[in-house]
Parts: C-alpha cells; structure tokens; sequence
C-alpha cells in the first residue's frame, strides 16, 4: 500500500509538472491549459525548485547542514519528445558544505521504446570527480542502463507504464472538472486553481486504486482516511497551483506550500515551492545525451571498473 501511495504522490507530481482565452471561464481556461499539456507532442522547460527547513538545534553541525540544505540551488532541465519516446532531465545542483563545494549539471535520458537509460561518463567525472576515478580511456562514452527487467516486472504484475500515465491523467482531469468554479481565479493572465487536504486525499485514493483494481472501498476510504490523518499533523489545509497563459498556451506554473509540525514540544516548519517555466511547445528538441552516435558501456561493466580502481 506504501509503495503504490509514494508511485501515486510521483504521478501527481509529474503531473502538476507538465499541467486559455477571454471569453472562457477560468476553470475552462485552467482544463483546457491541462489538457493542451497533456496533448502537448514535444516540450522544453525549466523547473526551479527552493525549499527551507526551520527549526532549533543546540547541533552546530545539524545548524551546519540545515544552512547548506536551505543554500542550495536546485533546478531540472527537461526535455521530451513523445513521438521518439524520449525524456531527459538535466539535474543542476549547487550546494557548499565547507570544505567542499558542488557545483553538478548531471544529463539523464530514458528511451522508453527501448526501455534503456543513460548517463555521461563526462558528466560523472566532472561532477563526481572526488568519488570516481573513471580511467581516461572511457571518457567520452555513455553509461547504458537497460531497464527491460523493470518493464518486464510490471508487465509480470499486470502494470503497464503507459497505461498507468494515461489512466493519472484521466484522474486528475476528472478532478479538475468537478471542482466548482469558486475554486478558480485569475488576475490577467494568471491563474489560479486551489485544492483542499481533502482533494488531495481522494485524488491520491484515486490514483492507488487505479494501480490495485482489488482495493475494496474499504480500503480505500481507509487510505483516505490515513492520508488526511498525515495532513492533518503536518497542519496541511489548502495549497494553490498557479499558471500564467499567453495567447492561449501555457508559459509557466508554479506550486508553493508550508508545511509545520509540532513534536515533543518541537516546531519543525518547512516552505516548499516549484515553478516550472516552458521554454518552448510542440517545437524540436535537443537532447544533450546522443547514444546512437557515442561509445557505450553497460552500467555493469562501470560497475567492475569501479571495483578494479577501489570503489
């Protein structure tokens, strides 16, 4: 039940990722930018994401971590051709916790047609550098991880990965339509769709059952009834999903909450907040990442280099 509530939370997640005109409501324009998104054959965009932990520690390293954690600047470069069946996300972090500095672009890409993933040994050894020591002669090369196992294990488990999206994107668009219109607004071109706790319950209800079609109602109204229980001590009540729109397209969207939390006479508080700007839609893509045209290893065989230098 676990496993399939934190693959739920993911879906959303991506969803909210990925997710217009004067005459229309803004319901209309917040479903019908949903599903311009989802019907979208191609996209370039940028997420930014900030995230800052409060609370007291008498730990000068706790105090250490928690200033390099809330310091560090994180952000997802993502490209996705649907028709080629590719995504690649660039991961950029930049953190210091002295004496060591980090400064990572890491290039990731997923061929899910040949169900394969891949990783630059550059990018490995710029940005891993102190960790790995990959021998010159395979600089240059990319890391090849076949993910055919992990397909084939949840088609053995009657989860088809594709389906799953589509079905987490039929959920969530039946969300949107049943929200009432008082739960939309805007200000120009910017809107503004807001959720309750409780939405958020069953939505994630919505989405567990669709991975488990023998959930009884029981169960899941035992699921909603948990997830509101977490929401509830996290102190959880309402957060907004807030997207601008430009002749009709979407340009960006962001999501911000606060979440706080009492315990043993402990106040823990957390801000959370991501914006995702598109840099372009239904236009070519360049992926940094290019396997047809570079020499490949298995993950296997790093792995055994790895072992022969020590690691």
């Amino acid at each position: 039940m676990f496993k399939k509530v934190i693959l739920s939370v993911l879906l959303l997640g991506s969803l909210f990722l990925v997710a217009c005109s004067e005459s229309k409501s803004d319901k209309e324009v917040t479903v019908d930018t949903f599903n311009s998104m989802m019907e979208a054959s191609s996209y370039d965009a940028t997420t930014t994401i900030d995230f800052n932990f409060d609370f007291e520690t008498q730990d000068p390293m706790e105090e250490q971590v928690l200033q390099a954690i809330n310091d560090a600047e994180l952000s997802v470069d993502q490209r996705v051709d649907q028709e080629q069946q590719k995504q690649e996300m660039v991961i950029n972090v930049k953190a210091a916790f002295s004496p060591f500095t980090f400064d990572l672009q890491i290039p990731v890409l997923q061929d899910m047609k040949n169900y394969k993933m891949y990783l630059e040994t550059n990018s490995l050894a710029e940005n891993l550098g102190m960790f790995l020591n990959i021998p010159e002669e395979y600089k240059d090369n990319v890391v090849e991880i076949d993910l055919s196992e992990d397909m084939a294990e949840l088609e053995a488990n009657e989860l088809d990965y594709e389906a799953i999206q589509e079905e987490a994107m039929t959920i969530f668009k039946d969300h949107l339509d049943e929200k009432s219109e008082e739960d939309f607004s805007s200000d120009e071109n910017q809107y503004t769709v807001t959720f309750t706790s409780e939405e958020f319950s069953e939505l994630t209800a919505d989405l567990v059952s669709s991975l488990d079609e023998t959930m009884s109602d029981e169960e899941i109204d035992q699921g909603i009834e948990e997830i509101n229980t977490g929401l509830e001590e996290i102190n959880l009540e309402t957060f907004d999903v807030n997207f601008t729109v430009e002749d009709d397209q979407i340009q960006s969207m962001s999501f911000s909450t606060d979440i706080e939390v009492e315990e043993a006479g402990q106040t823990f508080k957390m801000s959370f907040s991501a914006e995702t700007v598109y840099n372009s839609i239904n236009e070519g893509v360049e992926f940094t990442i290019d396997p047809e045209n570079s020499e490949s290893i298995t993950i296997e065989e790093l792995e055994e280099i790895m072992l022969m230098q020590g690691y």
